[in-house]
């Protein structure tokens, strides 16, 4: 059952390389450097191959392929007389299978996380270029167990003697899969906040609307999808000192014992965390999960107490004062038994010291972002997460699938 538990959060991650974020690429050779940052270490391949001075690829499927046919190209020329017979003959294979991939244009789809990560496959079926090399040498078992535990692995983080195997006799070294692995452009969606269509549902803009208003290389805000994939991310002393908050401070290390912290601002000269907590009590073979979550605030007789109890149903991701109130947002995903699929829900409210304002509104996912301009919440920015993995990899009474 602790397994099971474990891998209902399957997407917590390894690696976080993707929260360092780079300048707006100038040309070609830098906007593959955002797809993939081997491509740093081969500036001069890149250089001899005229990238630095072409122009960008507009097209996300036109980028990925061009990565793609670029890296056949090199991989195809470059000496392999450090391998054997039988590597020389999978290396030859490979490669013909990455021609056949980036001819077949069907990358996968970044809807889970608001910055380029990679997706090994995504669930519309779209494997990405090493999950489908691999695919294609009969390790299909071995892709859906990496989509299930860790889909947006880096592929230098996967620890697996049965892909070490595969990858020494695959003739491809593990710099060169790694070099293959692109991170994928995410889908993001703004909604109006104050618009609404006739069944009461939020209106959102166009993509490429929604890219003109998020821009994460310029994004310096702590990343929310960190929080929620990897636990107590969260610098409490390095946020309020960029607040410039000056009062007493709590002890951290032992509230942390206790609670995760999600987020945290200063209103009014006081410290509000977003916090919430998860408890496991085994009793047989049963395992009884009992989860917390809501705002906190340190006051200045120097004690916690309790301004909103979301009992364990949202999380608050980010804090920010606006307009004079603070400002919660974030959400969730549930199960739903009745539906057997997993939802993603979002949570807004406004606190003006006294009183919460908590938003009807269902954003139908979890809210990165509140654009607002004179104090007026303007637009409403989530990532899409249309993922359905649950009912695929368990059971209504939330067993897990033999």
């Amino acid at each position: 059952m602790k397994k099971t538990v474990l891998l209902m959060f399957w997407f917590i991650i390894i690696n976080i390389t993707h929260i360092i974020h780079a300048k707006t690429p100038q040309n070609l050779y830098e906007q593959l450097c955002e797809v993939n940052q081997e491509w740093h270490k081969y500036k001069k391949i890149a250089t001899d191959l005229g990238y630095l001075m072409m122009p960008k690829i507009e097209n996300e499927q036109d980028l990925l392929v061009f990565h793609i046919q670029s890296l056949e190209k090199i991989f195809t020329e470059k000496n392999t007389n450090y391998l054997s017979t039988s590597q020389l003959i999978q290396r030859k294979k490979n490669i013909e299978v990455l021609n056949e991939y980036w001819k077949r244009r069907d990358c996968p789809k970044n809807y889970y996380l608001p910055y380029r990560n990679p997706v090994f496959i995504d669930h519309e079926g779209r494997y990405c270029a090493v999950a489908y090399l691999m695919l294609k040498s009969g390790k299909e078992k071995f892709c859906k167990a990496v989509q299930k535990n860790n889909n947006f692995v880096y592929i230098k983080a996967i620890q697996n003697d049965e892909f070490a195997n595969w990858q020494k006799e695959s003739g491809l070294s593990i710099d060169e899969l790694a070099w293959i692995q692109p991170g994928y452009d995410p889908y993001i969606r703004f909604a109006y906040y104050d618009k609404l269509d006739k069944k009461g549902k939020p209106i959102y803009l166009p993509q490429k609307q929604s890219k003109m208003y998020y821009n994460e290389e310029k994004d310096n805000s702590t990343n929310i999808m960190s929080v929620i994939f990897f636990g107590n991310m969260i610098d409490v002393e390095k946020q309020l000192k960029k607040l410039n908050y000056k009062g007493k401070q709590p002890d951290w290390e032992k509230f942390r014992t206790q609670k995760r912290i999600t987020a945290v601002t200063v209103f009014k000269d006081e410290i509000y965390v977003g916090v919430d907590s998860i408890t496991y009590n085994y009793i047989g073979d049963s395992t009884i999960i009992k989860e917390t979550s809501g705002i906190m605030k340190y006051n200045k007789n120097n004690n916690w107490e309790t301004i909103l109890d979301l009992e364990g149903k949202d999380r608050v991701f980010k804090l920010k004062n606006l307009n004079g109130n603070l400002l919660a947002y974030g959400g969730a995903h549930i199960y739903n038994k009745n539906t057997q699929k997993v939802e993603y829900h979002s949570f807004l409210g406004q606190y003006d010291g006294k009183n919460w304002k908590i938003d009807s509104k269902d954003y139908q996912s979890i809210i990165f972002m509140v654009l607002a301009s004179k104090g007026k919440i303007n637009y409403i920015g989530t990532t899409i997460n249309r993922m359905d993995f649950y009912n695929e990899f368990y059971n209504e009474d939330g067993s897990e699938k033999k």
